[in-house]
């Protein structure tokens, strides 16, 4: 199922909100996107078809978007968009 672009522009604006992620932490949900609040977060994802990502360490400033169903994180802070 594809997006409408205003939906696209909504998860990108995060007008479905967001969760705010501090140390040690697992995350359940529906989120589109995960922004570091600083360089060095290291974070373990599981994406919505069951793929485990694991243990990468993300830089401030990127943002890494896809279909994260789990969110596990060892360190730093963290933002979390909602999909909806």
């Amino acid at each position: 199922m594809r997006l409408m672009d205003t939906e696209l522009h909504a998860q990108e604006l995060g007008k479905y909100g967001l969760t705010v992620v501090s140390g040690a932490a697992t995350t359940t949900g529906d989120f589109c996107a995960i922004q570091p609040g600083q360089s060095g977060v290291t974070v373990s994802a599981v994406v919505g078809n069951n793929v485990t990502w694991v243990s990468q360490v993300l830089a401030e400033g990127n943002i890494v978007y896809g279909d994260f169903t789990s969110v596990t994180q060892t360190s730093g802070n963290a933002i979390l968009y909602n999909s909806k």
